[in-house]
């Protein structure tokens, strides 16, 4: 691989000073293979010249580089630099390179080149290469946000003059470890990496392009990329470095893609005029909405061409004749789809996708055309778009990705060489029949466009209830909203870890029915009155997953699949059984239809493969009608008596049976001209019925109204709702027909004036009245109880036969509660609930230990609290007489004892301490196991001796004493240490002597065979006469000698003077 000629430069490549974010630089080379020994690989000579010694330099250059001129070719630092507007200085830091002679030290993995499957490989197999030659390695330089891992490793797998195909190990790509790795000395490890081969180093655009996608550029390059030399299967083409590029020929990112990083703010506008400037000059790009989507937006943005070719140093070139530079200056105009944007491009839509004449192809387009002259300006194509909704992408539409026209229509109205000036129109509701998102006045929706999975709605007087769910499993979390027709209520919690299965409203009250999963899954209804909370009101349990609830003549029912299908009518705060069980297999589908104010019954039962509808008969249900074949769709809807349901097949073909108060229903198929739904909902107003649907065919919501006594013949309301839903709800309020829908992750209502009033709930003549409840059972939750010390107070599922019983249905005591033993559970109904259940609970002895009790801890012997002395895991603790372990200084039996704190380096907490301890600042020693002074652990005073030293120890506090103690009436001496100093001992310029028992002596003494004198402080005395004797310079009495004119005899006492 022979890298491409750089201009000269210092032969080695400095960081860049004002690094602000660093990634780790790893050459290695395969199992086997010598490339790099030598002169060969990156270490081979650089044949251009003196500029840099080595291949592997002119490398560094094009990652650590500053352009300086246009003659400079563009580096990945500089690169990210400019197009990050200066807020990502990107270094990269190369351990293995040899500063003295240019050279880099290849990193040997241990398996060969074709061993390796995936790039994963490659990459942990390189950083455990690389900690294992660079153990003493401080990666903490590579954290630059500070989340203890390195900000990327660049691995660069040598792979010769062989070239790596698509889809290769050695391809590039950006990527995870999968877990984080150790990486060097400290705590920050690696995790994200890049993988770029000796073959596509040429140029920096593969590295940058790898590199951006670090801090979260997408690839706007479609999957299976072989046309894009013939010109076609371009969504982007040369627009971006994430789709395209020409090695050192390099373009700025779109804006979309360097908001994505974070970079650039991305402003959303309405119709008007706006003039955007060049990048990294001002404004230039703002996104616009179509009416007709609530997910997908477009982005207009402006480019201004390089048009010095003699500049290598520019971005955004445009030579004509050239495939890899852009056409020229101008306005931009695309699509982007947040759906798609995880996978970018790459997946069946595309995430971002750039308009251009000559387009072909269905909705998505084939990516053919004049890509790279896609821009509009003044003098060339000024104009884009139209607001005829039913022409397409091949007609010129700035389209939606499912093919709709948005309506948009853009136009450029002036333009110099630094800016584009350009108007933007849109459709409004009234032009295109387009149904209005429900917003306040501000435009607000407090609807979630993220994450939602679910939505149902419901209806009351002129307030619609839409409540959604976002996430699944124990992140999920149901919540709702009330729109007035003019302002939405704030978005409430309803409730978390559940599904929302459905909603009711009626008058002031409103419903939502949850399931939480488990054994058996649990369903439970909520109610909101007017502008209160959300609260739990009855829960019943279920073997299966379908759920409804409705309003039918003002009263409140529930449907569970519990081993057929039970409905349930909710009287005050419990929920009543209606009737036995609806008999059926598994459940597809589930609705509750108001025929004249009483509630009748539709099942999809998919296990018989039938759909049926009953109705109440004394105590039983009755099937009055079915169907062949098991629907997976039904809504119902009524107009005056007559109950309406709508009947989906798992085709998508659908049909409406008509439910009078009498008679047999009349099931009536739906005319072609109504798309094959993947959802539908149905609604009724004025005395028509409208019927809400998402095609099987591109999801796109459709509503179609018909009257009840020519329910073959429907007609479309406007044109469609959104342009894409997998989930659709409609009601009718007020004079408007609402549809809310989910798409992208984003849920919206919409609705369109109808002129006719909603239908008004109907009362039945002769309302069921609520009965008294018997309570039959209560269960006690939890599994075995143990000895605590506390009150045990389980909870319990009280329960009216198969119904769970809310809790305000009852009272619940208990007995026995505290002692090992056996417990007692007492349970008495109260309101409309009656009787008493009983139930009992074991109580074991728990295991011996300790125990977090408050700020303290107890041991448990597993039925009662310990006190006193406690010998646990070869320590040794006291525990008060209220159980809890003591810490710190504590006197027992007329001894002191020092119990270890929470933080020390000796023991666990509370322990008792043993030998020497240091607290506050001061040694202490406490007495060790056969000590003849005291009790283990107690402390120790005045003399002690440890290890064949004596020490003393303060005779009140125990502290351990230094330097001069008095004791007795004899001074000692203690070393710093604290051991006690015999014999001689200098201390501030004097001599001392101290005996065997550590006493210091005064007056004559004699050591060996000389005798000494020390004055009443101790100190000895030399070079003087004391009395009739002289003390020489080492303080030993001179003996028969003459002492200048005095003669001293044997016994050192003067005699004579000559």
């Amino acid at each position: 691989m022979l890298l491409a000629p750089r201009p000269a430069l210092a032969q080695t490549t400095p960081e860049p000073a004002d690094a602000n974010r660093r990634q780790l630089v790893l050459v290695v080379r395969f199992a086997g293979d010598a490339t790099g020994d030598g002169a060969t690989g990156l270490n081979a000579a650089y044949p251009y010249g003196g500029a840099y010694r080595t291949q592997y330099e002119s490398f560094l250059r094009d990652l650590n580089g500053e352009v300086s001129s246009k003659t400079t070719l563009q580096t990945l630092y500089s690169y990210i630099k400019t197009v990050s507007l200066g807020q990502c200085r990107l270094a990269s830091v190369t351990p293995q390179y040899d500063a003295s002679t240019g050279r880099v030290a290849y990193l040997t993995l241990p398996g060969s080149r074709g061993s390796y499957r995936a790039s994963e490989s490659i990459a942990a197999d390189a950083v455990k290469a690389f900690s294992a030659a660079y153990p003493a390695f401080d990666a903490s330089v590579l954290d630059g946000n500070g989340d203890g891992l390195a900000d990327n490793v660049l691995v660069v797998p040598e792979t010769g003059s062989s070239v790596p195909q698509v889809g290769d190990a050695c391809w590039p790509r950006r990527s995870n470890l999968g877990a984080p790795a150790s990486l060097g000395s400290s705590g920050v490890r690696a995790f994200d990496y890049t993988l770029v081969d000796t073959t596509h180093l040429a140029g920096v655009g593969t590295v940058a392009h790898e590199t951006l996608h670090v801090f979260g550029a997408r690839d706007l390059y479609r999957g299976g990329s072989a046309e894009i030399s013939q010109g076609s299967n371009m969504p982007v083409g040369v627009w971006d470095i994430m789709a395209q590029h020409g090695g050192s020929k390099l373009m700025w990112p779109l804006a979309i893609t360097r908001a994505d990083c974070g970079w650039l703010p991305l402003d959303t506008v309405d119709a008007g005029t706006y003039t955007l400037a060049a990048p990294g000059s001002g404004r230039q790009a703002v996104a616009v909405r179509s009416p007709l989507s609530d997910s997908e937006y477009f982005v207009l943005e402006y480019r201004r061409a390089n048009t010095d070719i003699a500049d290598l140093s520019a971005l955004d070139t445009s030579q004509e004749g050239s495939l890899m530079t852009i056409g020229g200056s101008g306005l931009l105009v695309y699509r982007v789809n947040p759906v798609a944007k995880p996978e970018g491009n790459k997946g069946d839509k595309d995430y971002v996708y750039l308009f251009r004449s000559g387009e072909t192809g269905g909705p998505r387009g084939n990516g053919a055309g004049d890509i790279r002259h896609c821009q509009l300006s003044l003098g060339g194509r000024e104009s884009l778009g139209s607001q005829d909704l039913s022409l397409g992408l091949e007609d010129g539409a700035i389209t939606l990705s499912d093919g709709q026209n948005s309506g948009l229509v853009v136009r450029v109205t002036g333009q110099t060489d630094n800016s584009v000036t350009f108007a933007v129109t849109k459709p409004s509701s009234a032009d295109a029949g387009l149904w209005t998102r429900a917003t306040d006045g501000s435009g607000a929706c407090p609807l979630p466009s993220t994450n939602v999975v679910a939505s149902d709605v419901a209806a009351s007087g002129p307030s619609v209830l839409q409540a959604v769910q976002t996430g699944v499993g124990s992140g999920s979390k149901v919540s709702a909203a009330v729109f007035d027709g003019t302002s939405w209520s704030s978005l409430a919690a309803v409730a978390s870890g559940q599904d929302l299965k459905a909603v009711a409203a009626s008058g002031s009250g409103r419903y939502v029915l949850t399931v939480a999963y488990g054994s058996p899954n649990r369903f439970t209804l909520y109610r909101q009155t007017g502008s209160g909370p959300w609260s739990s009101v009855a829960s019943v349990t279920g073997s299966g997953n379908a759920g409804e609830v409705a309003v039918v003549g003002g009263t409140a029912y529930v449907l569970v699949e519990d081993g057929g299908v039970q409905a349930y009518r909710l009287d005050g705060s419990r929920l009543a059984t209606v009737g036995a069980k609806v008999p059926c297999g598994y459940v597809a589908a589930l609705a509750v239809v108001d025929v004249g104010g009483v509630p009748a019954v539709a099942v999809s039962d998919f296990s018989a493969s039938s759909t049926g509808l009953w109705r109440l008969s004394g105590s039983l249900w009755t099937k009055v009608w079915s169907h062949a074949g098991a629907a997976n769709g039904l809504s119902s809807a009524f107009v005056g008596q007559t109950g309406y349901l709508h009947v989906k097949g798992q085709d998508g073909s659908g049909g409406m049976v008509s439910v009078a108060p009498s008679g047999t229903p009349v099931y009536t198929a739906l005319p072609s001209s109504v798309p094959a739904a993947l959802e539908g909902s149905l609604a009724a107003s004025g005395g028509s019925l409208y019927l809400a649907v998402s095609a099987q065919s591109g999801n796109a919501v459709t509503v179609w109204k018909a009257s009840p006594s020519k329910l073959g013949t429907w007609g479309q309301v406007g044109s469609r709702v959104v342009g894409s839903s997998d989930n659709v709800g409609a009601v009718a309020a007020g004079t408007r027909v609402y549809v809310a829908s989910v798409g992208g992750g984003a849920a919206s209502l919409r609705w369109r004036d109808v002129g006719t009033a909603a239908e008004k709930p109907q009362v039945p003549t002769k309302p069921e009245k609520p009965v008294a409840t018997k309570l039959t059972s209560v269960e006690v939750q939890g599994g075995p109880r143990t000895w605590n010390g506390g009150a045990h107070t389980p909870v319990v599922i009280v329960k009216a036969g198969n119904v769970v019983v809310p809790a305000s249905g009852y009272t619940v005591s208990y007995k026995n509660n505290v002692d090992v033993g056996t417990a007692k559970v007492v349970v008495v109904g109260k309101g409309s609930y009656v009787g008493t259940v009983n139930a009992t609970f074991a109580i074991a002895k728990g295991r011996p230990g300790w125990v977090a009790a408050g700020s303290g801890q107890r041991w448990s012997t597993g039925s009662a609290w310990q006190t006193g002395w406690l010998r646990a895991a070869g320590q040794t603790y006291w525990l008060g007489a209220d159980g809890y372990m003591r810490t710190g200084w504590q006197d027992v039996d007329g001894q002191r004892y020092l119990f270890r704190g929470k933080e020390n380096p000796y023991g666990p907490e509370g322990s008792m301490g043993i030998g020497w301890l240091k607290e506050g600042g001061f040694w202490y020693i406490f007495r060790r196991s056969g000590s003849p002074y005291g009790p283990v652990g107690s402390m120790g005073r005045g003399w002690l001796k440890d290890g064949g030293k004596w020490y003393f120890f303060d005779r009140s506090s125990g502290r351990m004493a230094t330097g001069w103690v008095a004791d007795g009436g004899s001074w000692y001496y203690l070393s710093a240490s604290g051991a006690m100093v015999t014999g001689w001992l200098k201390e501030g310029g004097s001599w001392y002597y101290l005996d065997g028992s550590g006493k210091m002596l005064t007056g004559w003494y004699r050591v060996g065979r000389d005798w000494y004198w020390s004055d009443a402080s101790g100190r000895m005395a030399s070079d003087r006469w004391v009395g009739d004797y002289y003390l020489t310079g080492s303080g030993a009495m001179a003996t028969s000698r003459w002492v200048g004119r005095y003669w001293v005899d044997a016994s050192g006492r003067w005699t004579r003077t000559r």
